[in-house]
């Protein structure tokens, strides 16, 4: 039998199940990253015990460990560490074999139209990871030997510097002591070097503490290897069935900064839709330690204006507020180079050194790199839509809205209907939210002060709308993405916000919270559920009455809690 297309095959319904099974082992990954950390954590306390014990068996009556023994406590230094690397090296390949699995688990249900088998396609995403070459050359083994090296390095150097340093002021002391002379308080406290409760913490600290200890790179090891495995096994899966053409980048709800991820989640690079990639061309992930991640889009799933929106990363980057770009290039010359038209979209991830050398050569004066002045009011035409919006709802009470086009710094219209809590648009309003060539920033106030609706989300499908803001009168403001079409995002809006109101409700029948505080916490919870279920990207700034809201509750385990009822067909 032919293949039925997908929006006329029974596999329809799957698509949803589908999403809910992304969402569940998204949340299993948690799981095994949080368990994986708390068993690296405990390998290295292990470790940590083990050689200040070896300290301390070697260590002489006045506590100090002497030179004549330095080369036996080094000696079992190294059995220790290399007990610890067997261990880190045993708990991440677990983990990993966890992860692959856990990333094939939501096409179970589709098994039967897949190429390969489940089992199968595990088994090379864990091959393919632990092989994979990165862009520096180095293969998961390197890292971990390097790694295992600089662990090495810090304790070795650690004990034998003080045990030396220790050696060497006690013999200075003597020939003070000999001459009938004070020791220096300074070289007293060399003499403690040597204490084998001193060399202990010492090590312990270099080990531990501190910006790009051992230890913190290990950990950053382990998420970043466990990220990959899962997401290999995941996009493996998803482009051995029929219906997958490509996977949508998407950003964690809790993803911290700017940066170049937020270009690689939004722009429309191949006509695909914002963040969407075909096989093989996708960027994640984009950094190690990312918290990123994909979906699998559908051949349906691509409207005519996703193909009529298609742009270049420059045209997308040129088209973003400068906190944005600057946020994307980490660069100041960078982003003046891209607004004086030098900078080519292969050069985006180039450092600005080698960049500068080029420029040089090509004959461009990068000392006088600037700005244009004609190119910095994009951020002021967002600030003066959110004013205009947050100061006439405060005068009026009144829901008012502003449309600024990112790309060329100008304001389409503003409008109100004088209500409270709506606001339409005209015939040409329409057309211009419509037309996939702008990238409309919508923004609107909300005297509730709560966050987007479904309906204001819904708005941000319009073609030519990139982004929905919606202005609280307490001076929060909410804004959206919208990475689907309508269709979807009201099927799934329409549950996740039943279910998220629902849950707030029970909770002030239960006492746990004030009606006001409830209406405002809704709303909020289920936009970050869309958000994980990669329906929108969903932020949050100056959200100071929603903080003090959510201080008594925990925010990831409401959340979650909405998604697994989700999941479960609520």
């Amino acid at each position: 039998m032919p293949n039925l297309a997908l929006a006329d095959n029974p596999r329809t319904a799957n698509k949803a199940a589908i999403a809910r099974a992304s969402v569940r082992a998204r949340r299993d990954l948690h799981k095994i990253d949080k368990q994986g950390l708390k068993d690296l954590a405990a390998a290295y306390r292990r470790s940590v015990e083990s050689l200040t014990n070896t300290l301390n068996n070697n260590a002489g009556a006045d506590g100090s460990v002497k030179l004549d023994v330095l080369q036996s406590v080094l000696s079992q230094a190294q059995q220790q560490l290399n007990f610890l690397e067997r261990e880190k090296s045993q708990i991440l390949t677990a983990a990993q074999r966890q992860s692959v699995e856990i990333g094939v688990s939501p096409w179970s249900t589709e098994a039967a139209v897949l190429g390969s088998s489940l089992a199968t396609i595990a088994t090379d995403a864990l091959l393919f990871s632990q092989n994979f070459i990165a862009n520096d050359g180095l293969q998961l083994s390197d890292r971990i030997w390097r790694n295992s090296n600089h662990t090495k390095q810090v304790v070795v150097d650690a004990i034998q510097r003080s045990i030396i340093e220790g050696h060497s002021a006690s013999q200075a002391a003597q020939d003070f002591i000999a001459r009938g002379l004070p020791i220096p308080s300074d070289l007293a406290r060399k003499i403690t070097s040597a204490d084998a409760r001193g060399i202990a913490k010492k090590f312990r600290n270099e080990l531990m503490t501190g910006v790009g200890n051992p230890y913190d790179n290990a950990l950053r090891l382990f998420r970043t290897e466990l990220n990959r495995a899962h997401g290999e096994a995941f996009r493996a899966a998803a482009f051995e069935h029929p219906d997958v053409i490509g996977m949508r980048f998407l950003l964690s709800p809790n993803h911290p900064d700017v940066d170049i991820c937020d270009m690689h989640a939004s722009v429309n690079n191949y006509g695909m839709g914002k963040g969407v990639y075909p096989k093989d061309k996708s960027p994640w992930p984009a950094h190690p330690n990312t918290l990123s991640f994909e979906v699998a889009v559908f051949i349906d799933d691509v409207a005519p204006s996703d193909k009529e929106g298609k742009q270049t990363r420059i045209d997308w980057i040129k088209s973003q507020p400068p906190h944005v770009q600057l946020g994307v290039l980490n660069s100041r010359k960078k982003r003046a180079a891209l607004l004086n038209g030098l900078l080519t979209d292969n050069q985006i991830k180039t450092p600005w050194k080698v960049l500068k050398a080029r420029y040089i050569k090509r004959g461009v004066d990068v000392n006088n790199l600037r700005i244009p002045s004609t190119l910095k009011t994009t951020d002021n035409m967002r600030g003066d839509g959110i004013a205009h919006v947050f100061n006439r709802g405060l005068e009026t009470g009144h829901e008012h809205a502003s449309a600024v086009d990112m790309g060329k710094g100008i304001e389409f219209f503003r409008t109100t209907d004088r209500k409270k809590s709506s606001v339409s648009f005209s015939a040409v309003q329409m057309n211009y939210l419509a037309n996939p060539k702008n990238n409309i920033e919508l923004i609107h106030n909300h005297p509730s002060s709560t966050s987007l609706s479904l309906a204001d989300l819904n708005v941000g499908s319009f073609p030519g709308v990139n982004r929905v803001v919606a202005v609280g009168h307490d001076e929060a403001i909410y804004s959206a993405v919208t990475l689907v079409k309508s269709q979807q995002l009201l099927e799934t809006g329409k549950k996740v916000f039943r279910i998220a109101e629902r849950k707030v409700i029970n909770m002030h029948l239960d006492g746990k919270i004030a009606l006001p505080d409830a209406n405002m916490l809704y709303a909020h919870l289920a936009n970050s559920a869309l958000d994980n279920l990669g329906l929108i990207q969903y932020k949050t700034e100056r959200r100071v009455t929603l903080k003090k809201v959510l201080q008594k509750f925990d925010e990831l385990d409401l959340v979650n809690s909405i998604l697994e009822e989700f999941s479960n067909g609520a």
